[in-house]
């Protein structure tokens, strides 16, 4: 006689796991028996996050480490914060994302107003930074409400970069300009800085906020640059916004004759701009030279007339 038994749900996998998100939906992976199915954020709320690390010796690199480093595993706890969304908040868990190795240290975005780091001594050990946040109050356009920028960290000839896309409002696809921040770490606050030299960023689009820099005379690239690849771009090739003259469109080698003129045209038209504006600031200064000779003048007639009296 055969007999059959009721067919049960696999047990929930447990962590360690792989969250893939789709937007709308994500799916859970359990690695140890490969069992996978839906996936709730709020399942994940009070689980620990991992860190695996190694520590690469003389017979490896950091791209392919020896058999004999070695893989550690290292639990931590950033804390969280709680997120307003429709209907109320959400609970979302901080987690370390976009490392950047600077002076043997690894720094990661931790909140607005704080730079995470992770030293190695040998174990992990986490700490965080005061940094003033980059203001956002001159890049909210008139008829909007709210500001919205995808940020990026890189290293720079030894130095922390902050690299920002802002919006206009929350249109991901509209660029209203960018900016390219130095981490002072002494003064605690980012510096913006005019120009990056013959370099070009290149970052990736909000949904990967990765970046690097080229240089522009093997690349191709134009010099002090930041290429972003939009997430709504349909056409081929790369959303540009060129930090010298404010140029921005989409570059493609078919049209880069005419961007290399409208760039041209660019920059003389912002150091026309720049010109009116300091004759303006020196008429300016005139006219306030002259009102104070004047008010100077009537201020000695009055104590003469004051004294004959």
């Amino acid at each position: 006689m055969v007999t059959s038994t009721p067919s049960r749900q696999p047990a929930a996998p447990t962590l360690p796991c792989l969250v893939f998100d789709y937007g709308e939906t994500a799916t859970l992976y359990g690695v140890s028996h490969g069992v996978r199915r839906p996936c709730e954020a709020e399942e994940l709320r009070n689980k620990r996050n991992v860190l695996w690390y190694c520590h690469v010796d003389g017979g490896g690199s950091s791209s392919f480490p020896s058999a004999a480093a070695g893989w550690a595993k290292h639990e931590y706890d950033l804390g969280g914060t709680n997120v307003r969304v429709i209907g109320g908040y959400h609970f979302a868990r901080r987690f370390v994302s976009g490392l950047t190795a600077c002076h043997g240290r690894f720094y990661y975005f931790h909140t607005a107003t704080k730079y995470g780091v992770v030293d190695f001594s040998p174990a992990p050990v986490f700490s965080t930074v005061p940094m003033k946040a980059v203001s956002l109050d001159d890049k909210v356009p008139t008829e909007e409400t709210m500001a919205s920028a995808s940020s990026y960290t890189l290293e720079i000839d030894g130095e922390l970069y902050m690299a920002y896309v802002f919006f206009h409002g929350a249109d991901s696809n509209t660029v209203v300009v960018v900016g390219v921040y130095r981490m002072d770490f002494r003064k605690r606050k980012p510096v913006r800085v005019r120009s990056i030299g013959d370099r070009a960023i290149v970052a990736g689009s909000s949904s990967f906020c990765f970046a690097g820099w080229s240089p522009t005379a093997s690349s191709g690239l134009r010099p002090s640059s930041i290429y972003w690849m939009s997430p709504m771009e349909q056409e081929e090739g790369e959303y540009i916004f060129c930090r010298t003259c404010g140029y921005n469109g989409t570059f493609r080698p078919d049209v880069a004759k005419a961007d290399m003129t409208y760039h041209q045209e660019a920059k003389e038209q912002e150091a026309e701009r720049l010109q009116k504006k300091a004759l303006e600031a020196k008429r300016a200064g005139q006219r306030a030279k002259r009102e104070y000779k004047k008010q100077k003048l009537e201020a000695q007639r009055a104590k003469k007339a004051a004294k004959r009296k």
